[in-house]
């Protein structure tokens, strides 16, 4: 499953890029960009709930590359998502499912593409499964 997203991420260069800091293809994604655009600003939008972030940040090969932007106590996933909508200029998501199935009605991912719709921001979308599984 991560091949398409590192094959979609090799192809972008970008002064900067903010990914969201959550355990699985959020943090796979923020260690990838650092890497392949060493030379970019990296920014990391987490939730007030670190519950499901993974802090790959802090690790030694990242802690001075990469900044991080904490949400305020009390804030929700829905507010860290229209942070990262606020903060691109055209988003990149990669999602598990197809918009139109169910599992993709609680998808943080879906949400924050759907936010940058409406804010008239482009949204490339890359399916990752599909509706078979």
């Amino acid at each position: 499953m991560r091949r398409p997203v590192a094959v979609s991420l090799a192809r972008l260069r970008a002064a900067q890029f903010v990914t969201g800091g959550a355990v699985g293809l959020d943090s796979y994604a923020g260690r990838l960009l650092v890497l392949l655009n060493p030379g970019a600003r990296h920014q990391v939008i987490v939730p007030a709930d670190r519950s499901r972030v993974d802090p790959w940040w802090y690790e030694p090969q990242f802690a001075d590359r990469v900044e991080l932007v904490e949400m305020p106590p009390g804030t929700s996933y829905a507010e860290r998502n229209q942070a990262l909508v606020d903060a691109v200029v055209v988003l990149y998501a990669f999602v598990g499912w197809p918009e139109d199935h169910p599992r993709s009605l609680r998808s943080g991912s879906w949400q924050t593409a759907r936010m940058a719709r409406r804010a008239g921001k482009p949204a490339h979308v890359t399916v990752l499964c599909d509706t078979a599984v």
